[in-house]
């Protein structure tokens, strides 16, 4: 398979692993704060993690300090502000605004990683911003000003994804996944402590599908960057707007207006227009 196809497959499959992951975060938001599960999130997988890393012969810390603080640090902010939201708005939702983070990712690896960018970046962001538009509504009425927050997760989000593509060329995946989950959960539990609750035995499944599902989604997507250009992995991503969707349906019974399906398709046609163009 062709080192780019085979970075767009990666890609979607960490998108169905992470569609699923968001699912169970809804489901867990109405008992247990967002910091808690952030904590759990990154806290199950840890020994798994660290045995993997091993077992790879990989080091446990990535060798590039500077560049793998600063993908924690956007991933962090990424991943508290994307909780947040699935919590308070419908989970397509969230997860349509989240896939503006291709057009992100497009206009910032030219300057990072000296990948190409044409007409169709401009093209995709005033689709995808116009989307976001009708997402969000004039009076940001999906969630408060949960859509704002959400856009701020893309931005974040899209930082760490090409940080991702620099890191692929030196660190071994598992290092990265790893030293990312360690940094997640210090953060989470040092801003969280206070808030704890003790979850019931019915969040327990969810708490362990957050972490099961978040983990392999990460070391697929970091495995996508290294094998593909990062905005043509990156539009892959939106396969997980259909995984969302029909996740929404069925659990939660949430329809998509009119104007969110119209929002949602230019998000989506967005990416597919940087696919289309990197193909």
């Amino acid at each position: 398979m062709p080192v780019g196809r085979r970075g767009v497959g990666l890609m979607v499959v960490a998108s169905a692993c992470f569609a699923l992951m968001s699912a169970c975060v809804k489901a867990l938001a109405v008992s247990l704060p967002t910091t808690e599960i952030v904590f759990v999130r990154c806290l199950l997988p840890l020994p798994w993690l660290v045995w993997l890393t091993r077992r790879r012969g990989a080091p446990l810390v990535a060798r590039r300090p500077r560049l793998i603080l600063a993908r924690c640090v956007f991933g962090t902010v990424a991943m508290g502000l994307y909780f947040f939201c699935l919590g308070r708005m419908p989970l397509a939702d969230v997860v349509v605004l989240l896939k503006t983070q291709p057009v992100f990712v497009a206009l910032i690896a030219p300057f990072f990683l000296g990948e190409r960018a044409t007409w169709s970046v401009v093209v995709a962001l005033a689709a995808s911003m116009t989307g976001a538009i009708l997402l969000v509504g004039p009076g940001l009425i999906l969630g408060d000003v949960g859509g704002v927050w959400v856009l701020g997760s893309a931005l974040a989000s899209a930082c760490a994804h090409t940080i991702l593509r620099r890191l692929g060329d030196d660190d071994d995946p598992a290092t990265v996944v790893l030293d990312f989950t360690v940094f997640v959960a210090v953060v989470s539990a040092m801003f969280g402590g206070a808030d704890f609750v003790v979850p019931s035995l019915a969040d327990v499944p969810a708490l362990a599908g957050v972490a099961g599902f978040a983990t392999l989604g990460q070391l697929f997507m970091t495995h996508a960057y290294r094998a593909g250009e990062a905005p043509g992995v990156a539009a892959a991503g939106y396969a997980s707007v259909v995984f969302s969707a029909l996740l929404g349906w069925l659990f939660w019974s949430e329809t998509p207006s009119a104007a969110a399906w119209m929002g949602g398709g230019l998000v989506v046609a967005a990416g597919f227009l940087l696919a289309r163009d990197l193909g």
